[in-house]
């Protein structure tokens, strides 16, 4: 996935993108109807549920699949974060599912002082077969830990 097209994806889950966009993810839509924009396959359909009929569930699908594949861990670590942390508060995913999602290579400048600490516990965690026992501490600090809003509509 290119970098264009990971900016546009996380534009979609940070903010919704539907009605009123910014001019330049304005011109990212326009890529992505003129099919110069691609998006994964296996999501295309649920973006286009999402983005021509602002179906909130088409874009949880598409943001659960993105992050249990990493699509944007490395590019949008916050963002990738963040959801993990929606997923679990909604019961999208249980704790010891979310744990290896979390562990992030800390050394991401977009991530603040908190994310890093999560990534870099749940990464140690994973790393030596303790995701059991870290458990808490891990659901503890990533409760403070802000999530994206509900999809909805913007126009």
């Amino acid at each position: 996935m290119d970098s264009e097209t990971q900016r546009f994806l996380a534009y979609l889950l940070s903010s919704g993108a539907v009605g009123s966009t910014p001019v330049e993810h304005t011109a990212h839509l326009q890529q992505y109807y003129s099919g110069q924009l691609p998006v994964p396959q296996p999501i295309e359909a649920d973006i286009d549920a999402w983005l021509g009929h602002a179906d909130p569930a088409a874009l949880l699908r598409t943001a659960q699949w993105l992050v249990q594949g990493y699509a944007l861990a490395n590019t949008f670590p916050s963002l990738h974060l963040a959801w993990v942390k929606r997923f679990l508060d909604e019961g999208r995913l249980q704790p010891l599912q979310a744990i290896p999602l979390l562990a992030l290579q800390p050394a991401h400048h977009t991530l603040d002082e908190r994310g890093q600490e999560i990534a870099w516990l749940a990464l140690h965690a994973v790393e030596e077969g303790r995701e059991a026992e870290e458990q808490q501490l891990l659901l503890s600090l990533l409760a403070t830990y802000p999530h994206p809003p509900a999809p909805c509509r913007t126009n």
